[in-house]
């Protein structure tokens, strides 16, 4: 495996990419990560990884994007998704936490095969109606002591057709607060359930 740091600029954003690359790739997972959670965070690197051995190249936007009022959020997706003319398809995303609301600013036009949506941003209606627009390709997973939660917008979702992972007592983080192993049966949970989402 190759991994190339790039360094994406505009008159407006500079951030470096991290783009992990197999041989013979069979597709891309571009990764929007949280605010102060990167990549290396369990909840994406452990998906990240099934990505990775499973044959695809991995794109991690390595940004700090907490002060962006919600409007700039297309135009920043837009300058992100310039990269992709530089990989492989089809493209998968994962987004976690703000990250979900950079995913969701385009998402009836997204190039996406399918999308994960991890602790999603759901104290922006705009998350909401993202996840809504692409339901049919979208698996999405939230604890429910995650101060974001929202039981109605994750039964819409549902019926709309996408595809819910509920982590009990589950805090944003995706840890339960005091229970290591519960925590890490979270992560064999999720893992398992993206596994089978994208069935590889």
């Amino acid at each position: 495996m190759k991994i190339d740091i790039k360094c994406l600029e505009n008159s407006t954003y500079k951030l470096d990419v991290s783009h992990f690359k197999v041989p013979d790739a069979k597709g891309t997972l571009f990764v929007f990560p949280g605010a102060g959670y990167n990549y290396m965070g369990p909840c994406l690197y452990y998906p990240s990884n099934l990505f990775l051995e499973a044959g695809y190249d991995l794109v991690n936007f390595e940004y700090d994007f907490r002060r962006t009022k919600p409007d700039h959020y297309g135009e920043f997706y837009t300058f992100l998704m310039e990269y992709s003319s530089q990989c492989n398809g089809p493209f998968y995303a994962m987004a976690k936490s703000i990250g979900t609301r950079i995913l969701a600013a385009a998402a009836e036009e997204l190039p996406f095969e399918k999308m994960i949506w991890l602790t999603p941003g759901y104290n922006s209606e705009e998350v909401h109606d993202g996840i809504m627009a692409a339901a049919a390709k979208s698996f999405v997973s939230i604890g429910t002591k995650d101060q974001l939660y929202n039981a109605d917008y994750m039964d819409e979702e549902k019926q709309a057709g996408a595809q819910l992972l509920e982590l009990k007592d589950t805090e944003h983080g995706m840890d339960v607060d005091g229970d290591v192993f519960a925590s890490i049966e979270n992560m064999n949970l999720l893992v398992k359930s993206i596994q089978e989402f994208v069935g590889f």
